[in-house]
This record gives structure tokens, sequence and C-alpha cells, in this order.
């Protein structure tokens, strides 16, 4: 009996290093916010995540296969925001400069833990001028890492419209 609470005690810390526990959407955001109606998108690149499973076969062998996973923060910002009304932009146009809000996207941190990849981004809103009108940072866990950015951009989208 005593063996066995030594074990979980050494065995706790280790379980507990490889979690995952999401830390609150921080935002920011300029009372201006709602006077824009048009977004223009830096684009990024995509982050593409590969996921292979392999079994054992009765009698011998392996059998599996392997699939990719691909997405681009900036395509997800542009659902987003479509859906909530606003008109993308292919360019920074001057006629619609003063009702254009600039968005970028970056990654703050990420980490495996026992749940799956994580992600830590940051969501900034900026006017033409270059003034800081919103940003959101957020978090999440995802199977493979393209799931991670999804959810944690998503997250930070989620905080920004429910402050408005």
């Amino acid at each position: 009996m005593k063996r066995k609470g030594v074990f979980a005690v050494l065995l706790l810390p280790l379980c507990l290093a490889g979690c995952y526990v999401q830390q609150p959407v921080t935002t920011h955001i300029d009372s201006s916010f709602r006077q824009y109606k048009f977004v223009y998108i830096i684009p990024t690149g995509a982050v593409t995540s590969n996921e292979s499973m392999l079994m054992p076969v009765f009698g011998g062998g392996v059998v599996g296969g392997s699939s990719s996973k691909s997405v681009s923060p900036s395509d997800v910002i542009a659902g987003y925001l479509m859906q909530k009304g606003y008109t993308m932009l292919p360019n920074l146009s001057p006629e619609f400069a003063d009702k254009t809000l600039i968005v970028s996207y970056g990654e703050l941190d990420r980490y495996e833990s026992l749940l799956g990849n994580v992600f830590n981004v940051m969501v900034q809103f900026s006017n033409a001028q270059g003034e800081l009108i919103g940003s959101s940072v957020a978090d999440d866990v995802g199977s493979t890492e393209a799931m991670a950015v999804r959810n944690a951009v998503y997250r930070a989208l989620e905080a920004i419209f429910a402050n408005l």
C-alpha cells in the first residue's frame, strides 16, 4: 500500500506537466472599432499538420495511412469577419482608408500537451494610420497544429466581438 502512494506522488507532477490549462482570452478594444466597415487582412502562410496512423495486422504486417491538414489563419479570420458583415478588400485603398481595419495575426507560443497541440495567438486590428484599434490573445488545443491554430484564432475573434 505504501509503495502505491509513493508511485502516485512521483507520477502526478509528470502528468500535470503535460496537461493543458486554457488561459483566459485577453482583449483590448477601442471605442471606434464599430465605425469600420472594410477589412484588409495581412496574408499569412498556412500551418500544415501531418497525421499518420499505423496498426499491426493479425498474421504480420502493418496497415494504415496518413493525411495532411492545413489552415491559413488569414482565411479563418476572413471567414469570421465576412460572417460579421465586414467587406474584405484585396488591397489597401486610399478611398476607403478611414473605414478600413487592417488585421494581422501572430503566433506567440506553441507546444504539445497530453491533450494535443497548443497554440497561443494574437489577432490585431489597426487603422490606416497604424493606430491600434483592437487586439486579442488566445490559446487553444487541437489534435493537429492546424486545428489548434483554427481554434485559437476563433477564440480570439469571439472575445473581440463578445465585447462590442
